[in-house]
């Protein structure tokens, strides 16, 4: 059991994108929107900001969304990691909740989670992000692209 979910989950998520041939790196000095850095394909950099939760419920702020960038959301039990959403920032944006006067939150119930499913532990999304960047930030899009590529 680790003594800090958030920094298991962030070295999880290292992990994958390493096992991919991402370059990660981490700020020096504490940045509010960026915990990861990955540099893929040709030389592009994405930023990566990584949200624990034990019940589905992350709260993901108030980031402007960016082509570039994603929340990596991660479901941790108190024990170990699980499962991750790898969701576009543009994407968080658009199904995000704002309670008046709270905090924006992604709650992934059961039809949210049918929704980002094409997100999940889809980690090539940023290893690959050249080839992936005109449908990620679409379900339905990135679906059909996946569909289309074959097993």
């Amino acid at each position: 059991m680790s003594d800090d979910p958030r920094e298991e989950a962030k070295r999880h998520v290292a992990s994958r994108l390493a096992a991919l041939g991402a370059a990660l790196f981490a700020p020096v000095a504490k940045v509010a929107v960026v915990d990861l850095l990955a540099r893929v394909g040709e030389g592009q950099y994405v930023e990566l900001q990584v949200y624990v939760s034990s019940d589905g419920r992350f709260n993901v702020g108030s980031t402007r969304p960016r082509r570039d960038a994603f929340a990596v959301l991660v479901a941790h039990d108190g024990q170990r990691v699980g499962d991750a959403y790898v969701v576009p920032s543009l994407a968080v944006d658009r199904y995000a909740a704002a309670p008046s006067g709270g905090s924006r939150t992604l709650a992934i119930d059961d039809e949210l989670a049918r929704t980002l499913a094409v997100y999940r532990n889809r980690w090539k999304l940023i290893a690959e992000f050249n080839r992936f960047r005109s449908a990620a930030s679409d379900p339905k899009a990135l679906q059909v692209m996946l569909a289309m590529e074959g097993p």
